[in-house]
């Protein structure tokens, strides 16, 4: 696994020895709260002398997320997602809506599992929750164009924010999906190997690629290489030229993945094919 900002470190256990020293510096009587799914941070329970408190899918977590589901209306949007928490013998469905993936359902229980060490009721969590609007580029749902879903996680990427909004693109149903993928920065060393990876990544998931950006290119042809069909590929240089031709290659009813790091500006492809930019349209 390869974090994002790497670039600034060694090996990714050097990053994940730097923020671990917030763990190591926690009194006695504080609590960590790890997700204890990942490797690297449930490793860290052993680096503390404040109270753990975990949660995660697996059983054994302290607050146990459960029942992980996709909700999409009878046109085919998709609204947001259900799931449930069980902390003991409690166990509550909570919404989110506005947004996809296990990335958001991982923040809301850690969210959650503040409010319990805090001594907040687990229903009045579920309640807040459910009012919580989506961080503009973070995996937003947006009505596109031509009828189409725009799901914007254009903010930022890494190695492991890029698996993950392809895990989630897979499991919305589309008549065809279609990828916006740009550069992932400041990996280092690390920077050919993690955007072949993506390259392979995309492969039975993605049905049409445009990459944007110089290293995005290493996606195009990494695809490419194990069997991509190459006439389903677009590259661009940058998001300018790409926000210029986007609308010539959607068709109506894509289901279209919009992702790349912050510099990369991909937010200009979202204003040219989101339906709110385009009330005319």
């Amino acid at each position: 696994k390869v974090p994002v900002h790497i670039e600034h470190y060694s090996n990714p256990q050097a990053v994940a020895r730097e923020k671990g020293k917030l763990i190591e510096n926690l009194p006695a009587k504080g609590f960590a709260i790890l997700n204890c799914d990942d490797e690297i941070v449930w490793s860290l329970k052993n680096k503390t002398r404040a109270h753990v408190i975990s949660y995660g899918f697996k059983e054994d977590s302290d607050i146990q997320i459960l029942g992980l589901e996709y909700k999409v209306n009878k046109d085919g949007f998709p609204e947001g997602m259900s799931f449930k928490i069980q902390y003991g013998n409690i166990l509550v469905p909570f919404r989110l809506n506005n947004t996809l993936g296990k990335p958001q359902v991982y923040a809301a229980a850690a969210a959650a599992s503040v409010g319990i060490t805090f001594g907040i009721n687990l229903v009045k969590i579920s309640e807040a929750l459910e009012k919580y609007q989506p961080i503009e580029h973070r995996m937003n749902v947006k009505k596109g164009i031509k009828n189409t879903v725009v799901l914007d996680d254009c903010y930022n990427a890494s190695p492991l924010s890029m698996n993950a909004a392809l895990e989630t693109f897979k499991e919305i149903p589309a008549k065809r999906r279609v990828a916006v993928l740009g550069d992932m920065l400041e990996l280092g060393d690390y920077t050919i190997e993690m955007h072949k990876e993506i390259g392979k990544k995309v492969i039975g998931i993605v049905d049409l690629l445009i990459c944007v950006g110089t290293a995005a290119k290493l996606i195009a042809e990494s695809a490419i290489k194990h069997g991509f069909d190459k006439s389903k590929v677009i590259i661009f240089n940058n998001s300018e030229s790409a926000s210029k031709m986007i609308r010539k290659e959607i068709k109506e009813g894509d289901l279209i993945l919009i992702k790349g790091s912050r510099a990369i500006k991909l937010e200009e492809v979202v204003k040219e094919i989101s339906w709110e930019y385009n009330l005319t349209s």
